[in-house]
């Protein structure tokens, strides 16, 4: 018995490291492109509390420019060239790895075993690989609401409508699925073991996270596609939606959806609100 333990804690420590190492690999890349972003002040622009990440650069480089030189953001520009489409689809694939790969965390500290290195990265292939549709059809939105001005230059929704479009969006699809227990079917799912065997279980794995978080990808067109501050809150929920929303089911089905919907859209009425109030600060004659 000890030496299956034992067996099973060499396997989880031989896998934690490479997913680890994945998604502190996303969050570099995340990061770097808000260090890169090539406007003076375009890092307070860049969504909601970002503010706090530009005083910080700040404080750090004492050059509102630093790092500009390496140019991994998107052109502000409504025109984009061939090299845009590949440094925004190189952005939403680390918005995977910083922010999806995470949900598999829940899985090894609930004792999940894995399988050998070499497997278990075939499994992380295929889970990320799953997310390649998204992403591409992603960068295709963005490059239409930049060229419809829904976005300004530094991809943060500049329009009200679609920043209540999209919280209220989200609002009625987790509402819907609350009322109709949906959650807790997910997370009785998900509490069984699972193969972590191949390519083919991590397109499953990964096609099932997407179904349950891809409404919540898209509050990044809201709040600032280069918003590491939102980005870090999304993740947090997204790591398991399932135990935020079954903390819900013990309150009454249409209450508790109604207040997550609610709550929504209050916050998608503050950064619509905030975001107008920074563009009126942004545009008044020095």
């Amino acid at each position: 018995m000890r030496t299956g333990l034992a067996i099973r804690q060499v396997k989880i420590q031989s896998g934690t490291p490479l997913l680890l190492g994945l998604i502190l690999l996303g969050w570099i890349y995340s990061i770097a492109q808000v260090l890169t972003m090539d406007a003076a002040g375009s890092v307070a622009q860049a969504g909601p509390g970002m503010q706090f990440v530009a005083a910080v650069k700040a404080a750090l480089t004492r050059d509102p420019l630093a790092f500009e030189s390496l140019s991994l953001c998107v052109t502000g520009e409504p025109q984009w060239a061939l090299i845009d489409f590949g440094k925004a689809f190189a952005m939403w694939m680390g918005m995977v790895l910083a922010m999806m790969l995470p949900a598999l965390l829940p899985m090894l500290k609930g004792g999940q075993t894995l399988p050998q290195r070499s497997s278990f990265l075939e499994f992380l292939v295929g889970y990320v690989v799953s997310w390649i549709p998204f992403c591409a059809i992603a960068v295709v939105c963005q490059y239409l609401l930049r060229q419809a001005g829904f976005l300004d230059e530094f991809m943060v929704s500049d329009s009200a409508a679609l920043t209540l479009g999209i919280f209220g969006f989200v609002a009625l699809f987790y509402s819907a699925r609350l009322e109709t227990r949906r959650f807790a079917d997910d997370r009785r799912i998900r509490s069984r073991p699972r193969p972590m065997n191949s390519f083919r279980d991590g397109l499953a794995h990964g096609l099932s996270t997407f179904r349950r978080c891809w409404p919540l990808m898209t509050v990044m067109f809201a709040v600032g596609l280069m918003n590491i501050i939102a980005m870090a809150l999304l993740t947090a929920l997204m790591a398991d939606p399932s135990r935020f929303m079954a903390a819900r089911l013990r309150d009454s089905n249409r209450s508790a959806g109604s207040g997550r919907g609610n709550g929504l859209l209050a916050l998608a009425a503050y950064a619509s609100i905030r975001h107008d109030a920074d563009n009126e600060v942004a545009h008044e004659p020095q």
